[in-house]
């Protein structure tokens, strides 16, 4: 099987249909195999149910995507109390020669997204712009989907931790962009996965390469920026936005983060001056 490079210029895609699904509560699906080739990219937008593909069951939720093999058995139902919306995709992708790739590519058959809001829009352009009949676009945002799955997949594989577990780290890491003016404490964030503070903060680290603390002092910084460039707040006001009990700590913290003060930081984002960009690096 290939590591296929699905953004290579040697690889190209064809769409047969692309449409979002909302099942009855009867719904059941069976299909044989052979009847179709390529695959189907299925993202499970709402409801819970059940796959039986190449000989493999599998239960899936809202906030699933699976790939399915298309010239395999199919067998799918859900759950009439809880149906199921699927917006798919249904493609094969192509060498130089025309000929189908499918058989030779092997991605992971199901992976959970951390962020199906925006992965259910990355579908959604896809399937607008194929109903447009704009291809080119169709594809353009296939191919952004499907990165977004395997790399999913890849850096679980890469880390060896599980799906579940970089899916808890990034989720509170969105909980901590959300916030940035709470003071969340290590035991706050641990209790929210469910893990001891010290487990916590070593698996934080792992995914994210710093610290829980460290994490959200940059988020604090980086919400500073905009308000700095897309707001008229006072500098005192911003510190009170982000939590920082006086301009003086606000100030002192993203001056020996940035190297000058939130002041002149301001009158060089408003003037376009290219040292922002490495003074941001500051942060990384």
């Amino acid at each position: 099987m290939l590591d296929l490079d699905i953004l290579s210029q040697d690889i190209s895609f064809t769409v047969r249909q692309a449409i979002r699904v909302r099942c009855r509560p009867e719904w059941a699906w069976k299909q044989q195999a052979g009847v179709f080739t390529g695959f189907n990219l299925w993202f499970i937008r709402k409801g819970k149910g059940s796959i039986r593909t190449g000989g493999r069951l599998i239960e899936f939720l809202a906030g699933d995507c699976l790939l399915l093999r298309m010239w395999e058995t199919q067998e799918a139902r859900h759950d009439p109390g809880n149906p199921i919306t699927v917006p798919f995709i249904l493609f094969d992708i192509l060498d130089c020669q025309g000929q189908s790739l499918a058989h030779r590519w092997n991605p992971p058959l199901i992976v959970r997204q951390p962020r199906p809001d925006f992965f259910d829009e990355l579908m959604d352009h896809s399937i607008t712009a194929f109903q447009h009949n704009d291809i080119p676009q169709c594809i353009f945002w296939l191919k952004a989907a499907l990165n977004e799955y395997l790399q999913r997949n890849r850096y679980a594989r890469n880390t060896k931790l599980k799906p579940f577990q970089i899916q808890l780290i990034e989720e509170i890491c969105l909980h901590i962009r959300q916030r940035p003016h709470h003071r969340f404490t290590l035991r706050e964030l641990a209790a929210e996965c469910g893990y001891h503070p010290d487990y916590f903060a070593k698996l934080f680290k792992r995914i994210m390469g710093i610290s829980p603390g460290e994490y959200m002092i940059r988020s604090r910084l980086q919400e500073a920026d905009s308000l700095l460039l897309f707001s008229n707040y006072t500098i005192s006001q911003i510190a009170q936005i982000l939590g920082y009990p006086d301009e003086f700590t606000f100030s002192h913290q993203f001056r020996s983060r940035r190297g000058i003060s939130p002041s002149q930081y301001r009158k060089l984002l408003l003037t376009g001056d290219s040292t922002v960009t490495n003074l941001q690096t500051k942060l990384l």
